[in-house]
């Protein structure tokens, strides 16, 4: 039998007929029985692959698979004859030629490789649209402003800077301009644009008066006996006070600004009872017009009218956007706050100047010109304009602002002291820098007598690798001449004696507190000096930073009288373990028993504002 006695019949598919007919079809050719049982076998599925009998060779097997495009014959054809003229598809796919069950298991396991594809790329999809598309769009539903911030600037120009009040429309004033110092520095008064208030002082809702405020004193006392008095804890933020006899009852009062509660705040003391009344100047947590945090900075007093009432300026390095950089860089306000007669009660008005200007961090009150008006000195940092001038005119509302530092690229001031360093009656102004492009410093800023340039500026700390912060002035060996003295972030505080001309270098004592083997804060913040035990030699007291566990917060540094100080010093303890972020430190006899004690703030540990009692028992 050969391949030819097996072709197909021709298309279309041959007519159903009976087995007898098909018998007289066939060919006369003789059909070898046992060769049509062996095809049949060898086309018939296996019932497993041991009972396979088919062993053909490739080339036979090749021959059988060829007919696998033929068409199907009738299912009545079946019945009987499928084992010799059916091999269709369909037989092919369930394994009825060699090979077959092969290829089966290779489509199987294309099929099972493309259902793992489809279910690992729906996965993955899933897995995108909840890590990323579902946070886009909750994000997109978060970023609805609220209705407490304000707008962006663009919309407002300098002669409409956000109301005090922005429940009442604002009264008619002169127009401010306190003018964009990135572009154009302030050249001559004739040109300066007037830095009047953003609205004409008006009452100002506030809490005027508060309970009395009474704290026992802990029950720690460090290793020197310095009781530890808390004014108030109330609060967030205390960021340093300012001293100063409001009253003139005898006893020194204080400012403070609390720069996380977003609170200007004065407190009366009543003496050796021990408590304070305090007093809210400004409340600024209802200002619906301010971007976020305020970021009040420092407060202090100052008779601004002349009424013989002493008033608070306060600074705020934000609150609203930097003009010209608006939706990137934040500003702040320069705020006066006057005091009502009464001044524990009654209102407060308070004005705000230059916002939009730069981040304010500190004011010092000084007749600039020698007109018989207040005047201020206010500084700012990572801003255009470091130091400036807001000097009076005719009214409490005419102020003319004029930047006097351009000429020195710098970053941060830390601090602000208004002094005639040359003798000469004009009123400099001395500060320190935290960082400039130059490298951080003290300056002084020597008083041309007028307002029409920048002022000189003369380097009294030469060595610039020095990181300074905040510094006082004091009278360090009793000639006269007021000295510097200034903390170092890392070592300690260095001492700058005057010499004979101010225009020189200054000369300087590094006291490397670094090098004693006492453990203390990790940032040196402020210092200040006063004689603590009344023999005629006064110490100086530090504050410093990130005083954990057991290094020292505020402590002192001594020298026997008579002697000059010295690099090698050894700092006594004063804080103890409680407290850790503390702030501006300053000294005076807050009880009036005739010891001088310590004044500062702590911001991080909750203890606020606080003093040391001193021990007075030398």
């Amino acid at each position: 039998m050969t391949r030819d006695d097996m072709a197909p019949p021709p298309h279309p598919p041959p007519e159903v007929v009976d087995a007898v007919d098909l018998e007289d079809a066939m060919p006369t050719a003789a059909i070898d029985v046992d060769e049509l049982d062996r095809l049949t076998v060898a086309l018939d599925a296996p019932r497993s692959p041991r009972e396979r009998p088919f062993d053909a060779t490739s080339e036979e097997t090749k021959e059988l698979a060829e007919p696998a495009s033929w068409a199907p014959c009738p299912v009545e054809q079946r019945k009987w004859s499928h084992s010799i003229t059916v091999l269709n598809p369909s037989d092919l796919r369930y394994g009825h030629e060699p090979g077959g069950r092969a290829r089966k298991g290779r489509r199987s396991r294309r099929r099972c490789g493309v259902g793992v594809g489809l279910v690992f790329a729906a996965l993955c999809g899933a897995a995108g649209w909840y890590f990323f598309l579902r946070p886009t769009r909750d994000n997109n539903k978060s970023r609805t402003p609220a209705p407490s911030v304000a707008p962006p600037l663009p919309t407002r120009g300098p002669s409409s800077p956000p109301s005090l009040a922005p429940s009442r429309p604002p009264s008619a004033a002169p127009t401010p301009a306190p003018g964009s110092p990135t572009t154009t520095p302030i050249a001559r008064p004739s040109s300066m644009p007037s830095a009047e208030p953003s609205r004409p002082p008006s009452t100002f809702p506030t809490i005027t008066q508060a309970p009395i405020l009474t704290y026992a004193p802990t029950t720690y006392v460090s290793s020197s006996r310095w009781d530890l008095r808390t004014i108030d804890a109330s609060l967030r933020g205390a960021d340093g006070s300012f001293l100063q006899d409001v009253n003139g009852d005898g006893f020194v009062d204080l400012a403070t600004p609390w720069e996380e509660s977003g609170i200007v705040a004065a407190y009366l003391n009543l003496g050796s009872s021990g408590a304070w009344t305090r007093v809210i100047v400004a409340n600024l947590t209802g200002r619906s017009d301010l971007l976020g945090k305020d970021g009040l900075e420092d407060a202090i007093f100052v008779d601004l009218d002349g009424d013989g009432v002493l008033d608070i300026v306060s600074c705020a390095e934000a609150g609203t956007y930097m003009d010209g950089r608006e939706g990137s860089w934040g500003a702040g306000f320069v705020r006066l706050h006057f005091a009502p007669p009464g001044w524990s009660t009654g209102a407060w008005t308070t004005v705000e100047l230059l916002g939009g200007v730069a981040k304010w961090m500190a004011a010092a009150a000084a007749d600039v010109d020698n007109d018989g008006r207040v005047d201020l000195f206010v500084g700012s940092k990572e801003s255009p304009v470091a130091v400036a001038v807001l000097r009076q005119g005719n009214t409490i509302n005419d102020w003319t602002y004029a930047p006097i530092s351009s000429s020195i690229p710098e970053r941060w001031v830390m601090s602000l002291v208004a002094h005639d360093v040359n003798g000469d009656g004009l009123i400099d102004v001395v500060v320190s820098f935290r960082g400039t492009k130059s490298g951080p410093g003290v300056f002084w800023l020597e008083n041309p007598g007028h307002l029409s340039s920048d002022w000189p500026h003369h380097r009294m700390l030469e060595d610039a690798g020095h990181r300074v912060m905040m510094l006082d002035l004091v009278d360090l060996y009793a000639t006269g001449v007021l000295d510097v003295v200034v903390a170092e972030e890392r070592t300690g505080a260095i001492l700058l004696e005057a010499p004979d001309d101010p225009r020189a270098a200054w000369v300087a004592t590094h006291l490397r507190i670094d090098e004693s083997g006492v453990q203390i804060g990790a940032t040196v913040k402020s210092v200040t000096a006063g004689d603590l035990d009344g023999d005629g030699a006064p110490e100086l007291v530090l504050s410093t930073e990130d005083a954990l566990d057991d290094r020292l917060g505020v402590f002192y540094l001594k020298r026997e009288p008579g002697a000059r100080w010295t690099t090698a010093v050894a700092p006594v303890d004063v804080a103890g373990r409680p407290g850790s972020k503390f702030d501006l430190v300053r000294v005076a006899d807050v009880d009036g028993d005739g010891a001088v004690d310590i004044v500062t703030s702590e911001e991080d540990s909750g203890l606020g504002v606080v003093w040391y009692r001193n021990p007075g028992n030398w």
